[in-house]
């Protein structure tokens, strides 16, 4: 359950519908060591061998397993950031090294 000070009945309440709840980095628990937020995702390119596929523009929090949403030449395709497709995380050099299945960016 999730309460909120200044709302103060359900009619308020069902003013907030659809709107994003952000809670500040700094007043997040710590992760444990490799750990990561979703959001730390945007912005990074994916890779496939040696060859860049796009830049990761948005995340979307699935069930089942999230949907990169990639920049490719200036055409939104979804990826699913699944452990079995993902090879490296790299933050520092901003790189999530993949190995999709076969047509999947011809969807």
């Amino acid at each position: 359950m999730v309460e909120v000070r200044e709302v103060a009945d359900r009619t308020a309440a069902e003013g907030l519908r659809g709107a994003r709840l952000a809670v500040p980095r700094e007043e997040l628990p710590e992760l444990p060591d490799g750990g990561y937020l979703l959001h730390d995702l945007i912005g990074m390119s994916v890779c496939e061998g040696d060859t860049t596929i796009g830049v990761i523009r948005e995340v979307y929090d699935q069930p089942g397993a999230p949907l990169l949403a990639l920049d490719v030449d200036g055409r939104e395709r979804l990826v699913p950031f699944e452990a079995d497709l993902v090879v490296d995380l790299d933050f520092e050099a901003g790189e999530v090294r993949m190995k999709l299945p076969a047509g999947l960016l011809d969807i």
